[in-house]
């Protein structure tokens, strides 16, 4: 957006500011034309054909199975392929859960889920063996805490889904 500066701050100037929010609302309407017919088209745009064919399937298993066993179309989705099948299991199964659970929720209770899973996920050795074999020795090669989805049972999927803390939600006032 900062090639249509010029154009911005002559609508700024324009503004006579009795309405801040209406006139800043004004210019951003007048602007937001310019950028949609030149945008590119995101990857996953691009892509997202193809990502709904490979995650089709309803089982966890037989997503991760399509996935393993397709050639992509583009680099871009070769990329992101080759990155999520050196990923940690135990993640695959809390994303596949945490869409699952968030279809009912309100958003209140989406950012609440969140937090938990978040924190969890930060106090797991999973993490620091991710960090280890990305950004500290660098080898690529972490040695993740199980080897597939089928060693996660209901307990320890459910134990990132448990608060960490005692008493009220940190977000209960949302």
């Amino acid at each position: 957006m900062h090639e249509y500066k010029d154009e911005l701050l002559a609508d700024l100037a324009q503004c006579k500011w009795m309405d801040p929010h209406c006139d800043v609302q004004n210019t951003i309407n007048n602007l937001s034309g310019f950028s949609e017919d030149e945008a590119p088209i995101s990857n996953i745009r691009e892509n997202y054909d193809e990502i709904n064919d490979l995650l089709a399937h309803c089982e966890l298993q037989e997503k991760i199975n399509n996935l393993k066993n397709t050639e992509p179309k583009s680099k871009w989705l070769a990329f992101a392929q080759k990155g999520f099948l050196k990923g940690c299991p135990i993640t695959y199964k809390l994303v596949d859960e945490q869409i699952k659970r968030a279809k009912h929720l309100s958003l209140k209770q989406v950012f609440q889920m969140e937090l938990i899973v978040s924190t969890r996920c930060a106090m797991n050795p999973d993490l620091q063996e991710g960090i280890r074999a990305l950004l500290i020795e660098k080898d690529g090669k972490p040695i993740w805490s199980v080897d597939s989805i089928n060693a996660i049972d209901a307990q320890q999927t459910n134990q990132f889904f448990t608060p960490p803390w005692g008493g009220q939600h940190p977000l209960e006032r949302l």
